[in-house]
Parts: structure tokens; sequence; C-alpha cells
């Protein structure tokens, strides 16, 4: 295949929309070379499109000769507004139970069958609502991702003070983790509780405990290594784990 950016469409529908996705293929792309696959996950109310351009994977794909994906979220509108079942948020599809875990497994086995995927080095980034579902996926299909990066999300919570709290099922094995949060996120907040920016009932799992959770999980050591990067301005604190257990 050619390199460049095409749009897939799965033979799956969800109330009455085509499920589909983007697939960047690299420069260079030879089919007799395994290459590592990117999974990117956009927020909610975004599109596959918009995360292509927002987070600049595809030239950096282009430069490091790997595979991206993009795929897109159901219940979009005029093909915006797009978002995922996380399992504790968002929206209708999380309302309506929408096998969104699944629809990334079909997602990842089109591309396998389509390219000469490296299947130990696939991994998954999310912004978002999409960093929630990222959580998940890295929790229920830890099989499948050699790692994966949750940015601005959280691995539980609730849509109201009604519900229980729903957390993200406890993975089979380990898995390692890149985890990215702003201490002053209103939208998805570092200390959990509802959203400063939004209000009303939704909750969401501080960060504390998500990392909480992976530790566990992981076998980690409790204390991190901290430093601060970027003249001060990001704290940097490693967990080291036995991974190679």
């Amino acid at each position: 295949p050619e390199s460049g950016t095409y749009e897939r469409e799965l033979d799956i529908s969800v109330a009455g929309q085509n499920r589909n996705y983007l697939i960047h293929i690299p420069k260079n792309y030879s089919i007799s070379k395994k290459v590592p696959l990117v999974v990117l996950i956009h927020g909610a109310f975004s599109t596959a499109k918009h995360m292509q351009k927002q987070s600049g994977f595809s030239e950096l794909a282009d430069r490091e000769g790997f595979l991206v994906a993009y795929p897109n979220g159901a219940f979009g509108l005029f093909g915006f507004f797009q978002h995922w079942n996380a399992g504790h948020c968002c929206g209708k599809a999380q309302s309506d139970n929408i096998d969104d875990v699944g629809f990334l497994v079909d997602v990842i086995k089109d591309i396998q069958h389509q390219f000469n995927v490296d299947s130990s080095r696939i991994y998954m980034v999310g912004f978002s609502n999409g960093g929630m579902l990222t959580y998940r996926f890295a929790a229920e299909h830890t099989e499948i991702l050699a790692a994966a990066a949750p940015m601005a999300a959280s691995l539980g919570g609730r849509a109201s003070a009604a519900d229980s709290i729903w957390i993200a099922p406890q993975p089979k094995s380990k898995l390692p983790l890149i985890i990215f949060h702003a201490e002053d996120d209103r939208h998805v907040p570092y200390s959990g509780g509802s959203s400063p920016k939004k209000g009303g009932e939704r909750e969401y799992v501080s960060v504390k405990e998500c990392i909480n959770f992976w530790i566990e999980n992981n076998g980690c050591a409790q204390n991190p290594i901290e430093e601060k990067i970027y003249q001060n301005a990001v704290t940097h604190k490693t967990w080291s784990s036995g991974l190679d257990d």
C-alpha cells in the first residue's frame, strides 16, 4: 500500500451507524517488515480526523516507521461529536453500553489482517474520554498491548450520585503505562470528584487512585523516583516494577 491516511469501514453497525477508523501508513512502509502499531483514541465530541491533526502522530509515524490507527467513536452527528463507552463515561455510548472495547479489538484485528504488524509492539494512546477507554482496554486486554498512555483521564467514576462507582476490571497480567495529567485540569480533576468546569453529579476517580491501581497490578515499588523536567513545569515520577518477572 502507498503511504498516507485512508478511511476503513468495518462490517459492523451501531444504532444504524457504520463503525470506521483512519489508518496512516508511514513513508517507506514495506509488507516484508514487521512494524509497530499505535492506536490513538480521540476525546468525547471529537473525531478521528481531528485527533490526527491535533496529535501530530502521523508525522511522527513517517519519521519513525510505525502504523497509526485513529478509530471514530459512536453516535456522532453529521460526522462530529463522537464519544466512547469507557465503563463510567460518557454520554449515550455509556448509557447504551456500546461495546467500544470490542470495536477496538476488531480495528486491531482488521489492521493485522492487512499489514505486517509486530504483535509484540501494539500500543494505545487516548485523550480524555479516549484516555478513559484506553484505561479500560488496557485492563481488559493486557494481552494485546505492549504499553498504554492515558492522558487527562480516569479509570473509574460514576455518572450520578445514584450510581455505583465503576472501576476498570482487574487486569490478568502486568502492563507498562505512562500517565499524563495536569494538576489544574478543570474537566477531569486531578484529585477526583466532580468536574470544576462542567459541574453536575458526574464524578471521577483521582489520578492517585489510578496510579495505585497499576502500581498494585504491576508489582511496582511504592516510592517513586521523582524529578522536575521542562524547567520545573512538569513533575516526572517513575515507579519501577518487576515487569520482566
